[in-house]
Order: structure tokens, then C-alpha cells, then sequence
């Protein structure tokens, strides 16, 4: 029998970044395949008996799909408060909705899921510009290029998903 967090990182979304993102992609950048397995939120117990103890859960977050949707709307635990999301994902260059999660008010990490490449990667906003930080692992040469664009691309699509809400 399978466990619940096999069945969810058997299912996973595929996105890539191709020439249909061309006006993104800096010249020379080789697009790149982005795919997402499981994710799952933090959680801090902020009141009861239980206050200062964290904890996970899996349950309903992708966010590549529910980025699309707009901001991240979910819902913790009775008496916890979510301060993170990590998800396993097939490279560590950002999918171009990842600033959203930020937007939603949640500290972004991102973790291999295959075993060939060890990373972990954390998306944040500093002074005012989006930052990844390489926690574990390194960039390559093309993905450099991309995230350099995509950095900046967020900030401009941070503006205009702001202003249409």
C-alpha cells in the first residue's frame, strides 16, 4: 500500500520554459523544463499547549497550479499560523508564478526531487527585489541567465497582477 506522500509525489505538474517565453529568456538561455512533485506547507503552533512546535502538511498545495489562480489562499491548522512552503522540483530555477507565493505571504523553498542533482533553493524579497539563494548547490551558466531575467520579471509582473486585482 501506498503511503499518502508517495501517491502526491507520483503526481506531479510539468511547465516549460520555452520560446513561447522568449521575450523572458535572455539571449543565449537554453529554455528549461520545470517540473513539480510533491509541496508542503510549515506550520508554527502560535497558541495551546503546543505554541512554539512546528509541523507539515501536504495536503492540497501545488503551486504551480494554484499560482495560476492568483494569490495562495490556505488554510492552517486550528491555532497555527503557515510560515513556509518548500516543493520538490526538477531544477532550481523559479517557475515564473513562484513570486506569488512571496505576494501570499510565505517564505519559498525549493528542494530537488530527482537524486541525480542536490539543491535548495530560497525565493525571497529583500529591500525590494526578489533574490534566489542557493542553500545548497549551484547554478549553471544557462540557469544564471534565466533566473537573472526572471528575477527581474517578477517585479514587473508583481506590479501588473497587483494593479488587476
Amino acid at each position: 500500500m501506498f503511503s499518502k506522500k508517495i501517491c502526491i509525489s507520483i503526481a506531479f505538474v510539468a511547465v516549460a520554459l520555452t520560446s513561447a517565453n522568449a521575450e523572458t529568456l535572455q539571449e543565449g538561455a537554453e529554455p528549461i523544463f520545470v517540473r513539480e512533485s510533491a509541496c508542503a506547507y510549515i506550520f508554527e503552533m502560535i497558541s495551546g499547549p503546543k505554541k512554539g512546535s512546528f509541523g507539515y502538511s501536504t495536503s492540497g498545495v501545488q503551486v504551480m497550479r494554484d499560482t495560476k489562480e492568483g494569490l495562495l489562499k490556505l488554510k492552517p491548522p486550528k491555532n497555527a499560523k503557515i510560515v513556509s512552503i518548500t516543493c520538490m522540483r526538477s531544477t532550481p530555477v523559479p517557475f515564473p508564478l513562484d513570486y506569488r507565493v512571496i505576494l501570499s505571504g510565505y517564505d519559498f523553498y525549493t528542494t530537488n526531487m530527482d537524486k541525480g542533482r542536490e539543491f535548495k533553493t530560497k525565493l525571497s524579497k529583500v529591500d525590494g527585489a526578489y533574490t534566489l539563494t542557493m542553500e545548497k548547490g549551484e547554478l549553471d551558466e544557462n540557469e544564471k541567465k534565466i533566473v537573472d531575467q526572471l528575477l527581474l520579471q517578477f517585479l514587473e509582473d508583481e506590479i501588473e497582477f497587483i494593479e488587476s486585482e
